[in-house]
């Protein structure tokens, strides 16, 4: 069972992984879509209605519509491709939603943050952070109305490390103008000894 495909170095080979769902009670993967490369970023719309999903390697933020009942994704569309944007080094990596129903995108190697409209398939805002490597973010705090941005400092050179200090830290964004939602519960016993 492979969710990305095979690495070598900092070269991931594109079309081996999958993306599984597990489900109660015996909690089995399923495959839900393959070929993928690196599956990252994966939300669901306020209403559960749709599916985001990011394929780091394909550069596209897709929507799937998402039966709950059945954990079935269909209907695969283009809500955003960072060619339309970006020279191809940038990539999309971890995703949230908002309570207003936008995704928020870190994009690896570009040092930035985005919030997008996936109805109107366009980005609305843009936040650069100090660092190139932005990974993933999250909303927290009491009210989750911080904007939590994790960055990595994995395989930069000693004079990259000098112009970004802080690759590595982790970042608390305030005041967006909007926050998070509450997240799904997922309850998987007997977790530890699952094989």
């Amino acid at each position: 069972m492979r969710t990305k495909g095979h690495q070598r170095g900092n070269v991931v080979v594109y079309d081996e992984g999958a993306l599984y769902s597990l489900e109660p009670p015996h909690f089995m993967p399923q495959i839900r879509l393959k070929p993928v490369s690196i599956s990252n970023g994966l939300v669901w719309s306020l209403n559960n209605t749709i599916m985001y999903y990011i394929d780091s390697m394909s550069r596209k933020i897709e929507a799937f519509d998402f039966n709950l009942e059945r954990a079935h994704i269909s209907k695969r569309r283009t809500i955003l491709h960072l060619d339309d944007y970006w020279d191809d080094e940038v990539i999309a990596d971890g995703m949230t939603i908002d309570k207003d129903g936008f995704i928020w995108i870190a994009l690896m190697f570009h040092g930035c943050i985005v919030r997008v409209d996936p109805d109107k398939k366009t980005i609305v805002e843009r936040y650069k952070l100090p660092v190139s490597l932005t990974t993933s973010l999250t909303w927290g705090g009491p009210n989750l109305d911080d904007l939590i941005v994790t960055t990595s400092r994995r395989n930069m050179s000693p004079e990259t490390l000098m112009k970004e200090p802080l690759s590595g830290a982790v970042f608390i964004l305030h005041n967006m103008g909007t926050g998070g939602v509450q997240g799904n519960k997922f309850v998987f016993p007997n977790a530890d000894t699952y094989k």
